[in-house]
């Protein structure tokens, strides 16, 4: 994963649009990966200006946020899983992202608690617990208070009340700091 990511960060430098990604896959599930990865050029391509980033970056959140909701969420746990080897989540490329972009990260995060069963994956993984218990935790760093009702819902939940009222408790100590 991480090699992936570096990569797609390594060919932003030298190339002038993104490279080919994940040829040999198809469907929603590859789609969303390539939105991403799209993303994470944009964001690494030298003498783009945020608006520049923004404008190359649009459309691709129009399907991450759209059609491929359902696909855009487990890349984000996976990316997840590499920023942990980074020494610093805002130069990983998962905080490269969501600090770029949070609304967007947040509807797609939001989704994930919404609709966990309506989740795909490309990248199968036997505990989806552990999908949702990252999201939570992402909004630990993105979440706004509309995150909160989200949230909410799993405060009772056996296996994942205590992350949710954890995040909780951030996200207001979040909004109270700022306001």
């Amino acid at each position: 994963m991480s090699c992936h990511l570096l990569g797609i960060e390594g060919c932003a430098a030298r190339l002038p649009a993104p490279p080919p990604l994940l040829d040999g896959h198809q469907g929603t599930d590859a789609d969303a990966w390539r939105c991403y990865g799209h993303i994470l050029f944009w964001l690494n391509r030298p003498h783009l200006n945020p608006q520049e980033q923004d404008e190359r970056c649009a459309p691709l959140w129009e399907q991450l946020t759209g059609p491929l909701l359902d696909a855009a969420v487990d890349p984000l746990r996976q990316f997840q899983h590499a920023a942990m080897f980074a020494q610093d989540i805002r130069t990983s490329a998962l905080g490269r992202i969501i600090d770029a972009f949070p609304a967007q990260a947040r509807t797609v995060l939001h989704h994930g608690l919404h609709a966990p069963d309506q989740l795909t994956s490309l990248i199968p993984h036997p505990r989806p617990d552990d999908r949702t218990t990252t999201v939570m935790r992402l909004l630990a760093r993105i979440g706004d208070r509309s995150s909160l009702p989200l949230l909410a819902a799993y405060r009772h939940h056996p296996a994942l009340g205590s992350t949710a009222a954890d995040t909780i408790r951030h996200i207001n100590n979040s909004t109270t700091a700022e306001g």
